[in-house]
């Protein structure tokens, strides 16, 4: 069930794709099925006030107003928006052709803990004199 990503917090994932980065599901019109945060899904239209699902790319967010429909209507795509790496995958499977995920991670650099460590434990070990 599509409410039980965002229950299990499975759409929240700050500590890889930065506190600005974001993932979500939609259709490959464009329209978000599942998102991080309550509410992002409903679009209310002006002056009307009637509701229908948010695209991709009214989202508040500046990598998404470069989206369009395009992006999100063939296989696998990897973007540049400004600061941001944008992927869109299709979901795998019989009968979910249609739906796509849409990662937006943060292009900032990071430092990968365990890796710096163990840089630190490399440095070590060559520079220590080897026996003849």
């Amino acid at each position: 069930e599509i409410g039980g990503l965002r229950a299990k917090r499975r759409l929240q994932e700050a500590k890889w794709l930065g506190e600005r980065g974001a993932i979500y599901v939609c259709d490959r019109g464009g329209a978000l099925i599942a998102a991080d945060a309550p509410g992002q899904q409903a679009f209310v239209q002006s002056p009307t006030g009637r509701t229908r699902f948010r695209h991709a790319w009214e989202l508040n967010a500046s990598w998404a107003q470069q989206l369009n429909a395009a992006d999100l209507t063939g296989g696998v795509q990897e973007l540049e928006m400004d600061g941001f790496r944008v992927a869109v995958v299709p979901l795998p499977g019989r009968g979910m052709e249609h739906f796509r995920v849409l990662v937006a991670a943060e292009t900032q650099p990071f430092v990968d803990e365990s890796m710096h460590s163990l840089l630190g434990q490399a440095r070590t070990v060559v520079a220590l004199p080897y026996p003849a």
